[in-house]
């Protein structure tokens, strides 16, 4: 993530001085997940209202998070593989479908009991609720993801 300048009365203390710093906070992953899932803001709360928004939110079907890694020179591809979709004008109203890739790598729409077919562009058209995506290889760690903070002095 960006760093964030933390500076004022919520200074870090300096393990050597003991005397409060300024510090750079930056949040990286430190181990990346098998599974990732966004939830994009669709809908917003105003004069009483849920109301949808309807914004177009460019998405992709491959993600390269190598930049946000702890170590950036680590593999975090992932391909994208399921997206799920709001279609109505409010929260309080409408009806979610789902597109899914299958293993093969075609796209399929599923809607309620119907089951068809559908293109990639078509899913990429789509005003997306929430977007799943995979690790395009396996981590070679077991271990569980981990997010963490990285602080370091300013100068």
């Amino acid at each position: 993530t960006k760093s964030e300048t933390i500076t004022g009365p919520v200074r870090y203390k300096c393990r050597r001085c003991q005397n409060p710093v300024d510090v750079a906070k930056r949040f990286s992953i430190h181990t990346p997940p098998h599974l990732m899932a966004f939830q994009l803001k669709r809908f917003e709360f105003s004069q009483g209202n849920r109301g949808k928004i309807v914004k177009p939110v460019a998405f992709g079907t491959s993600l390269d998070l190598a930049r946000f890694m702890s170590n950036p020179k680590a593999e975090a591809k992932y391909r994208l593989y399921a997206v799920i979709v709001h279609s109505g004008q409010s929260a309080k109203s409408g009806h979610y479908f789902a597109f899914i890739r299958h293993s093969s790598g075609s796209w399929y729409q599923f809607n309620d009991e119907v089951v068809r077919a559908a293109s990639e562009q078509q899913v990429l058209r789509q005003q997306a609720y929430l977007l799943f995506y995979e690790a395009a290889s396996v981590p070679t760690s077991g271990a569980a993801p981990q997010t963490r903070a990285a602080v370091a002095s300013e100068p």
